[in-house]
């Protein structure tokens, strides 16, 4: 089955496409930037340009702009890569007569809200980045009659590559560095590990729906630090500093939908955490050679 993945090249696309690449499928990569692996056809291109791509199967569409900061600052490109981007991948999965429609939007289409999170909360996203992701939903939406679609609300993301708030700490603890907490540092997340996130997303390929990509846990970042610690095995130097303005103070995700549609999240945030120390280890020693 030939199966296209925009934005492969990216944090959660290259764990995807090096994902159904071992489960033997056909893949091309539609982004703007060169994969670093090989084994799956390469086409460079924006998605906010007319695209004109060989027939496929099933399609993941994750090409996007992730920044907050960045939709804060330049809200039209950010509105033309996500929203009028999408557009040009749903009308090029309508030519190709496609069967499966993958879309990864974002849990920042919540905003404030009671927890846990269902998907059929009242959407109120706080920034550019969430309102993007809200009206690339709605676009998708407006097609679900024409091919399978599946929307995927991943929550906090995490994994060898990942940004963040744990590749920050991660980071701290091997480099003997302090780590900065924002607020009091309660305030709570719900990670989950890229392999889960994939596996997810593979598993829900055929099940049409809107669905929370989470493990339903919440952690604080003081127990975030506290597990860091404790797989690095070091007492690491914290200092809190001012909260940011307008954040989350809560966020955990309901995988209801999730789980009665057959898919349970395998990795615990400690072990997560164990296989990133054990992938920086292994990157170190190949940089070395």
């Amino acid at each position: 089955m030939k199966v296209l993945v925009t934005g492969g090249s990216g944090f959660i696309g290259s764990f995807l496409v090096k994902e159904l690449l071992r489960a033997g499928e056909e893949v091309i990569i539609f982004d703007k930037k060169k994969p670093r692996f090989r084994g799956a056809e390469f086409i460079k291109g924006d998605i906010r340009d007319k695209i004109d791509l060989p027939r496929v199967n099933t399609i993941y569409h994750l090409a996007a702009q992730i920044s907050v900061p960045f939709a804060e600052a330049h809200p039209e490109e950010n509105y033309s890569i996500n929203v009028e981007g999408t557009k040009h991948v749903l009308m090029y999965a309508l030519k190709a007569k496609i069967k499966n429609f993958v879309f990864f939007s974002s849990a920042a289409v919540y905003g404030l809200q009671d927890n846990p999170i269902k998907e059929n909360a009242i959407k109120k996203p706080i920034n550019n980045y969430g309102l993007s992701k809200l009206e690339a939903e709605e676009e998708c939406l407006k097609y679900k009659k024409y091919f399978s679609l599946s929307i995927l609300r991943p929550f906090n993301v995490y994994g060898i590559g990942c940004s963040g708030v744990i590749k920050k700490f991660i980071e701290a603890a091997k480099n003997n560095k302090k780590v900065f907490i924002e607020g009091d540092g309660k305030q709570t997340r719900d990670f989950i590990h890229v392999n889960d996130v994939v596996g997810a997303a593979l598993f829900l390929s055929d099940k049409p729906g809107v669905y929370n990509i989470g493990t339903g846990k919440e952690t604080s970042i003081n127990k975030l630090v506290k597990i860091i610690e404790k797989v690095s095995c070091k007492k690491l130097e914290k200092e809190y500093i001012k909260a940011r303005q307008a954040d989350i103070r809560r966020s955990v995700a309901d995988i209801s939908a999730l789980r009665q549609a057959g898919f349970d999240v395998k990795i615990s945030l400690e072990n997560g955490i164990k296989q990133i120390f054990r992938d920086y280890n292994l990157v170190a020693r190949q940089l070395s050679k």
